[in-house]
């Protein structure tokens, strides 16, 4: 084994003492006699002149694609003795890209698996890829076998590598032999990387051993690029932006986004006319498409924060979740990850804000339908008088005339030790005949989930809940309704919704008092009109239905069934100048989509009713669209429309300085652009600043005295300072001189007003008003042309010439007052 190692040496020693010498035949016979030792049977060497060293003491490429003077020097070298019980040594490939893209560079290692009783000292490794595919960058050696011998690609697709141990100890453990950086050239498209393991080996202990390898599968995607933008997180980048969205097309993968929430789409999404769905684990998903676009960034809209139990619907569950786990931190029992909405580590306060905020996400749902395997509640039915927590109504005024309003508490009745941990009370009502004006909330509950309400589908919304306050017990007001009776009628349209998902319901120690198996269910009575409360249970026209006693074992309670709706709108929302507008929310009812990239949107599956379709984007307003989905026309196509659009930031300033023709600055210059407007200060200077991009603006200035020419330039490119040079056309002086020089009590006094024109221009339209603060005028006369006017004591003067002047005569009493 030691006489194997110092072969090898003296081999290195050859090699470095001959490198630069061209032929063999220029060496020593010694030279000779060093390299015929060291050479295994059947590697030969050569005495004519013109060959390398290594064509001298190497074999023939494996690559089969050289001419005899193109050996290697390795191929000898690492030859060893070969044994037949060599036990082989394992080759891992590992790729670095998910998914692989094309254009885009992308690792692939290759691993050696040495062990102590085969430690590896040197490696040679021939791969096969397909060059129509791939193209390879770089190739690294891994640095374990610290000497690289050979490495190379050829143009149909062989990569040779070979390195050794020269100054490290040989390897005993695994170790990254090289990595290989690739360029996919295609996409949509599988591909092999094959390693040649009939020419791939290692020398351990100076004995061959074959590679153990098998080939690697490459499959390069379409690479849609997506973004989702995540509620409650910091700003981009930071890590909190890392997570994992599932994709749901005809089945569910996952991909991870960076740290700005950019992402790859797997390969199952493709372009076209359909739609998939994407969900990160606390989040509800978002429908994408149709149609998918590929022609950009796939915008996955904002993913609302607030399924803790990941059912894809933010109902009472959700918060009860979030608070047996509220400020615990990772670490801590009962920490749970899927309420720590902003991923900080703890959930406090911030998430409550973030999904529970008053008409938060609370009472929202997906249009995407998702398998998630969670148990959906059932409303049980009360047994007889034990523990029934009841909802129920004040009594409603039997004397309502049209036009009169009244308050409707909604009350929550559970027994004097029952605590009710959340209650939610969805109302229906006819909106031609009622009207709902306010909703106020009870102090029975610590904190306000949903309080909204809908005149125009006549819909009531309200829930609450105790974060950390002990939660109400026995009898209690839960919410008081003031409303307006419209029409006859009204107050009997009014009724407590218990399906889809608007369902009524309360809960109890952390569970469901819907739930049959749990003590003191929720009896839903109807609404009181002025006399008893008649509870559903009660109600003679609907059959008893079943109780769990009444069940055949093994056949399930059904539950509440929610009928699937036919309807479907759909719509493409464009800006003022017809651009789509990508990433808008349109909420219908409790569904919501987001716009795609040429800002198509659809909603499917709702019931028949009247409905107001709103939407939402920062910086920007729509107006809300009522629709009325009935009848035989199940698909209704609507145009929203936008009413204002983001403005453009406004970093944009102007200046100058105003100076006469004697270069003399003109201070108390008005200087306006657009509807700004500044004074110019002793220096002449001037600036306006805070004005948006635009090509047309002007720039207008104003003095008594002088005229100025208005100045159109604009503004752009970045460059956010722009100079605008404005000279005085005109500029006008006026001189007033007394004919007589001491005038008497009682004399006229005449005053003599001369105009001059100072400027270079022409000065048009000269006007010269009262120049006098003092005195009863007794006539005024325009001398040099024009005319006057002793009401207004205002003369409209000729047209003055550069150096030409007008002259006006003003007589003015000086009588004693």
């Amino acid at each position: 084994m030691n006489i194997i190692k110092t072969t090898h040496l003296i081999l290195l020693s050859v090699f470095f003492a001959l490198v630069g010498n061209s032929a063999i035949a220029e060496q020593t016979s010694a030279s000779y006699r060093i390299v015929n030792q060291v050479l295994p049977a059947g590697g030969g060497y050569q005495t004519s002149t013109g060959y390398s060293l290594s064509s001298v003491i190497g074999q023939a490429s494996p690559i089969g694609e050289s001419s005899n003077s193109n050996y290697s020097f390795a191929g000898g070298f690492l030859a060893g003795e070969k044994t037949d019980v060599a036990q082989p040594v394992d080759l891992v490939t590992t790729v670095g890209a998910s998914p692989i893209c094309p254009d885009e560079p992308f690792d692939v290692t290759f691993k050696i698996i040495a062990t102590s009783t085969q430690p590896v000292e040197s490696v040679q490794l021939y791969l096969k890829f397909d060059p129509t595919i791939l193209k390879v960058n770089k190739i690294s050696n891994g640095t374990a076998l610290d000497y690289v011998l050979q490495k190379g690609v050829s143009e149909t697709g062989y990569l040779k590598f070979v390195s050794m141990s020269f100054i490290n100890p040989p390897q005993t453990d695994a170790f990254d032999l090289m990595t290989v950086s690739f360029t996919a050239l295609q996409k949509s498209v599988e591909t092999l990387l094959q390693i040649n393991t009939d020419n791939s080996n290692l020398i351990s202990q100076g004995n061959y051993l074959p590679l153990k390898a098998n080939d690697t599968n490459l499959v390069i995607g379409n690479c849609l690029k997506c973004i989702v933008d995540l509620q409650g997180r910091e700003a981009k980048p930071h890590e909190s932006w890392i997570t994992t969205l599932d994709i749901h097309t005809d089945e569910i993968q996952s991909i991870i986004t960076d740290d700005s929430g950019n992402c790859y789409l797997p390969t199952t999404v493709s372009p076209g006319n359909h739609s998939f769905c994407v969900k990160n684990s606390h989040t509800l998903a978002n429908r994408i498409g149709p149609p998918i676009n590929d022609n950009g960034i796939i915008d996955l809209g904002i993913l609302l924060e607030g399924d803790v139990n990941d059912d894809n619907e933010i109902n009472q569950s959700d918060p009860l979740a979030l608070k047996q786990s509220l400020d615990k931190c990772i670490g801590d029992d009962g920490y749970n990850t899927n309420a720590d909405f902003n991923v900080d580590g703890c959930v406090n306060n911030t998430d409550i804000a973030i999904a529970f905020g008053i008409n938060g996400n609370f009472g929202k749902h997906s249009v995407c339908g998702w398998d998630n395997n969670t148990n959906t509640l059932r409303r049980g039915q009360r047994r007889g008088n034990r523990g029934a927590v009841t909802l129920s109504t004040t009594e409603i005024p039997a004397s309502l005339a049209v036009g009169n309003s009244f308050d409707m508490a909604i009350q929550v009745n559970a027994g004097e030790s029952q605590p009710i941990d959340i209650t939610a009370v969805y109302l229906n009502f006819d909106p031609k005949r009622l009207q709902v004006n306010k909703l106020t909330a009870s102090e029975s509950f610590e904190y306000v989930l949903q309080s909204n309400f809908d005149n125009s589908t006549g819909e009531i919304d309200f829930a609450a809940i105790s974060w950390r306050k002990a939660s109400p017990k026995g009898s209690f007001t839960l919410v008081t309704v003031n409303l307006t009776l419209l029409d006859e009628g009204g107050a009997e349209s009014l009724s407590f919704n218990t399906s889809e998902h608007r369902e009524t319901i309360a809960m109890s120690e952390g569970k469901s008092v819907t739930s049959p198996e749990n003590v003191g269910e929720v009896v839903i009575e109807k609404i009181v009109d002025n006399g008893e409360p008649v509870t559903e249970d009660d109600s003679e026209d609907e059959p008893e239905p079943n109780t769990p006693d009444d069940l055949d074992d093994g056949e399930e309670e059904p539950g509440i069934e929610e009928p699937a709706g036919k309807y479907t709108t759909s719509g493409i929302i464009n800006d003022k100048a017809g651009n789509p507008v990508v990433g808008v929310t349109v909420q219908i009812g409790d569904k919501t989509i987001v716009t795609d990239e040429a800002g198509n949107w659809e909603i499917t599956e709702l019931p028949e009713g009247e409905y107001t379709i709103t939407a939402s984007k920062d910086g920007y307003t729509f107006e809300p669209a009522p629709v009325n989905l009935t009848g035989d026309e199940t698909s209704l196509q609507v145009t929203l429309v936008v009413l204002s659009e983001p403005v453009e930031d406004s970093n944009y300033t102007t200046s100058g300085t105003i100076r006469d023709k004697a270069g003399n600055p003109v201070a108390g210059v008005t200087v306006q652009v657009g509807d700004k407007t500044v004074v110019t200060n002793e220096a002449g200077d001037w600036e306006i600043t805070g004005l948006p991009e635009g090509d047309n603006y002007t720039a207008t200035a104003s003095k008594d005295g002088y005229t100025f020419a208005p100045i159109e330039f604009a503004l752009g490119n970045d460059e956010f300072k722009q100079e605008v040079v404005m000279k005085p056309l005109s500029a006008l002086n006026v001189k007033v001189v007394a004919e007589q020089s001491a005038p008497k009590q009682g004399e006229n006094i005449t005053f003599i007003a001369t105009v001059t024109n100072g400027g270079s221009e022409t000065a048009t339209g000269v006007a010269l008003s009262n120049v006098l603060s003092s005195g009863s005028l007794v006539s005024i006369e325009a001398l040099d042309g024009g005319e006057c006017d002793a009401d207004t004591v205002i003369c409209t003067l000729p047209d003055l010439t550069t150096g030409a002047t007008a002259k006006v005569k003003l007589v003015v009493s000086n009588s004693a007052a």
